[in-house]
């Protein structure tokens, strides 16, 4: 459901660049070196495989962005809590995320302030006709622009690894806000 939700996101950033690159949800996965030294980076894990798409920085591509899912608050309201109109018995989830992005300056010539007002302005508000979900909204919270800090929470390298000046990194934070009633989600784990 909220990979459904991100590719709805995702479906908005389309079109910054010809050769940009707009991948789904990303976690750490690590690679072993051949002295045994383990490496963490962002990936894409393809469901029902061992496959890792690699979702970090290359020099091929202008633009790069991808999500993590980072936590979440869930809260149940009573159904005397409604308004009457159908919605007393639901769950309300809200889903703590980040956008990555990472740009290669010397393609696209902009500054992190303005790469996330391009982001931020993309990022949709509200999600309609998301199956089984009453109603989607988004909010942006807040977003780290120095690149150093976003590169070193999202890889962990052997050496002290300096990202070159020319790549920026910014990740904004938002939240997904679910709003539903539980007996409208499938209960199938292979759904």
């Amino acid at each position: 459901m909220i990979d459904k939700i991100i590719d709805l996101i995702n479906g908005q950033f389309d079109g910054i660049r010809e050769d940009e690159i707009i991948l789904g949800i990303a976690q750490q996965v690590y690679r072993s070196k051949q002295d045994g030294v383990v490496e963490y980076m962002p990936g894409i894990l393809n469901l029902g495989t061992d496959e890792v798409i690699y979702a970090g920085i290359d020099d091929i591509n202008s633009i790069m962005i991808y999500h993590k899912v980072n936590s979440s608050n869930l809260t149940f309201v009573n159904p005397q809590a409604g308004s009457g109109y159908g919605d007393g018995r639901r769950n309300e989830d809200s889903i703590l995320c980040s956008v990555i992005t990472v740009w290669d300056t010397r393609k696209v010539k902009i500054h992190s302030p303005d790469m996330l007002l391009l982001i931020r302005s993309r990022m949709p508000q509200v999600i309609l006709d998301v199956p089984n979900i009453n109603s989607v909204t988004i909010t942006a919270n807040n977003a780290l622009l120095n690149t150093q800090q976003v590169f070193q929470s999202e890889y962990k390298l052997e050496e002290n690894y300096l990202l070159p000046h020319y790549f920026k990194m910014l990740q904004l934070n938002y939240t997904i806000q679910l709003r539903y009633d539980p007996e409208c989600i499938e209960k199938c784990i292979d759904c």
